[in-house]
């Protein structure tokens, strides 16, 4: 039986996807890893989703906390 692994550049694309205000998530994260929101959207939350592995953990907690929130 073969079992399937999600990366996690998987799960911020799951995830990112879902985001109502994908703009505000990015000015977000931009603020708190002190990147410039152009550079995150056309290279990490572009087609091949090329978040940093340095930063992927952060992102998912920061992912995850706007989807709560979005949710209520």
């Amino acid at each position: 039986m073969k079992t399937e692994t999600i990366t996690k550049n998987e799960t911020i694309q799951n995830q990112y996807q879902s985001l109502d205000n994908k703009a505000d998530f990015i000015r977000e994260v931009a603020k708190e890893l002190k990147k410039k929101p152009g550079t995150l959207k056309n290279h990490w939350f572009s087609c091949f989703f090329s978040v940093p592995t340095a930063h992927e953990d952060r992102v998912i907690e920061m992912l995850e906390e706007k989807i709560s929130l979005q949710n209520q």
